[in-house]
């Protein structure tokens, strides 16, 4: 009961905070890792056909300029879940408001969350949890690229309905990152029967064609929350979006 009171208390400090429009500094990049102290978690109705955000309200102890000293507001996708169950995102077990978390959080809705409040745009997007420092790697700058590829094949899984089902699609990348182009690319696409455009921040592609040319973004880690797919032995990267022209944060080149 105490826990919970404080937990009270630094919330209606933090809502004061919140109140004023806290602006997101310039400076601050679209992924980013914090710890900091959670104060309220409103949870939302559980995960279906949809991903329900649930709002957690947190006040930042260390993190990136901007952030730091400052409450920030967090959308978490099926919070009824422990984030053991999710591949990448930590292994935070349950939210307790007083607990202080290790966050890596982003600005873009990359786990494809289809019904949460953003917050006057001010939430982010929770990518991972726990209650231990996130390791970072140098292989963590690697995790996460854009490429332009051709599509060579197409391996549909049944539709989505209660889990999410992942298709395979084999590129061949044009234009990417070193280690990437030339090469063939296994990428696990998240109820493919859908357009792109019905989910927010995974672009405009209406259609899966072979030979045709897309332009992606692309993870080693399961944002999306495929329940049922093939990684290919370890080899598969995850989509979290596709056009058939330059995305919008990818330049002509398609650098990473």
């Amino acid at each position: 009961m105490k826990r919970h009171a404080v937990a009270l208390g630094l919330a209606l400090l933090s809502w004061a905070g919140i109140a004023t429009g806290q602006p997101v500094s310039e400076s601050t990049e679209r992924n980013t890792y914090v710890r900091a102290r959670l104060i309220l978690v409103e949870p939302q109705g559980a995960c279906g056909i949809s991903f329900a955000g649930s709002r957690a309200l947190y006040m930042v102890q260390d993190g990136p300029d901007g952030l730091r000293g400052e409450p920030l507001e967090v959308v978490v996708g099926c919070i009824e879940m422990p984030m053991t169950e999710w591949d990448g995102m930590g292994d935070l077990k349950t939210f307790v408001p007083g607990d202080i978390h290790y966050l890596r959080i982003s600005r873009d809705n990359l786990r494809g969350v289809g019904l949460f409040d953003n917050k006057g745009g001010r939430a982010w997007h929770l990518l991972a949890a726990s209650l231990q420092p996130l390791q970072r790697s140098v292989a963590s700058a690697i995790r996460e690229a854009y490429v332009r590829a051709v599509l060579i094949r197409v391996e549909r899984g049944p539709g989505c309905g209660n889990l999410v089902i992942g298709s395979r699609a084999l590129y061949v990348v044009e234009d990417g990152p070193a280690f990437l182009k030339g090469r063939p690319l296994e990428v696990v696409v998240a109820c493919i029967e859908m357009p792109m455009a019905e989910w927010e921040g995974m672009g405009d592609l209406k259609a899966f064609v072979p030979g045709d040319t897309h332009y992606l973004r692309v993870s080693r880690d399961n944002l999306r929350k495929v329940e049922v797919y093939d990684d290919r032995g370890g080899s598969a990267w995850h989509l979290l979006a596709a056009s058939p022209t330059p995305l919008p944060t990818q330049g002509p080149s398609a650098a990473p």
